[in-house]
């Protein structure tokens, strides 16, 4: 009996052993155990859409730009996982002060992207920049300001467009052209999506004309480098692996317009 006995408690204590081995020890100090660190919350979208809709002369057209750019938005969400988080800004309400206060705002993380659209009046602010200034309810706003603002915030991706025009009159016409209407961009590859907007680090910048030059819109197809680049775009989501610098490339195509007048987009790409 007393054997059986002393054998159970050897072979406890070799047990016990065994277990306390396997704790993290330093200078026979018990360390913590490190715990898993969480799965990181699913990344964010965060879309910017100011339009100039209710301007008397440009307002259809904006009005189609930006009813155009929030499918986009929505399809690029839908496509990548990615959570929305839209922000818009549309008659009154588009002033300065409103823009600074969403851009400043925004909560943006590592993984993050961020899409800023604007269509509207703009004219060259004459300090040196390729970029327009947006005319807005209260005060100009540079581009500038935004593609500072964005770059400081460190998104993972950020595409920031403006559809204006680039030079003093604040006038996009309205002229007739062969431009194609806008295509559906909710039936295309998913995984191109993912490959544009999520899987990409870097950021876009574009505008509809260069410094000097005016940015037309037609009141059925929108503003004429909007509607060229969402043309391109789909080319891109239908092909074999999308491409950021082959979006930009055709979508900056110069655009021929009547009486010899032309309308040449600008664009950066800095894809990591």
């Amino acid at each position: 009996m007393k054997t059986k006995n002393i054998l159970i408690l050897l072979f406890s204590s070799l047990f016990l052993l065994s277990c306390v081995s396997t704790i993290p020890q330093r200078n026979g100090i018990i360390l913590p155990v490190p715990v898993p660190a969480p799965i990181a919350a699913a990344a964010r979208l965060h879309a910017v859409i100011l339009a100039d809709i209710d301007d008397n002369k440009i307002g259809e057209s904006t009005k189609v730009d930006f009813n155009h750019i929030k499918k986009l938005v929505k399809n690029i969400a839908i496509n990548t996982g990615m959570k929305l988080a839209g922000y818009e800004l549309t008659g009154n309400s588009l002033t300065n002060n409103n823009i600074r206060k969403i851009i400043n705002n925004l909560a943006v993380r590592r993984n993050d992207a961020v899409i800023f659209y604007y269509a509207g009046h703009g004219k060259n602010p004459q300090t040196g920049t390729q970029w327009p200034s947006m005319i807005l309810k209260d005060q100009n706003l540079e581009f500038n300001f935004v593609i500072s603002k964005l770059k400081k915030k460190n998104p993972r991706f950020f595409l920031a467009i403006v559809d204006a025009c680039n030079d003093f009159p604040n006038y996009r016409g309205d002229p007739r052209t062969d431009q194609t209407s806008f295509l559906d961009l909710s039936s295309l590859k998913r995984q191109n999506y993912q490959n544009l907007f999520l899987r990409t680090r870097g950021y876009v910048v574009a505008s509809g004309a260069k410094p000097g030059q005016l940015s037309w819109s037609d009141s059925k197809y929108g503003g004429l480098f909007t509607n060229q680049f969402l043309n391109s775009l789909k080319g891109q989501l239908v092909s074999r692996q999308a491409n950021w610098n082959t979006v930009m490339k055709q979508a900056t195509t110069t655009i021929k317009l009547p009486k010899n007048v032309i309308q040449q987009p600008q664009y950066e790409v800095d894809i990591k």
